[in-house]
């Protein structure tokens, strides 16, 4: 997807920051108490709802026909692709925090 005007890049941007800052408010948090697994959950149940959602918001889970006939013209696509970018971006920063978390409490 070609990004083309600078108010799609905003929107890109702030879904990735806000799931940096959630991903950050968790790495805090997990420093100070005893038992972080409590925090890795709830990063990775945050990372994982949005990117599944994404996976289906591209049509990455169907075949190529059924993905034809679920895009009625250019706009519908335009907008999904939009939604599943931003949900993307949204995840990925607190699945990767989870695993950092995770990995360091071992």
């Amino acid at each position: 997807m070609e990004i083309k005007n600078s108010k799609e890049q905003v929107y890109f941007m702030r879904s990735f920051i806000i799931g940096l800052v959630i991903a950050i408010s968790g790495l805090v948090v997990s420093l100070f108490l005893d038992n972080p697994n409590m925090v890795v959950n709830g990063l990775l149940m945050v990372g994982v709802v949005p990117m599944v959602l994404a996976a289906i918001f591209s049509g990455a889970l169907v075949s190529g026909d059924r993905v034809r006939a679920n895009y009625s013209d250019e706009q519908d696509f335009r907008q999904r692709m939009r939604w599943s970018t931003n949900l993307f971006l949204f995840g990925i920063p607190n699945l990767l925090a989870s695993l950092a978390i995770y990995s360091i409490n071992g």
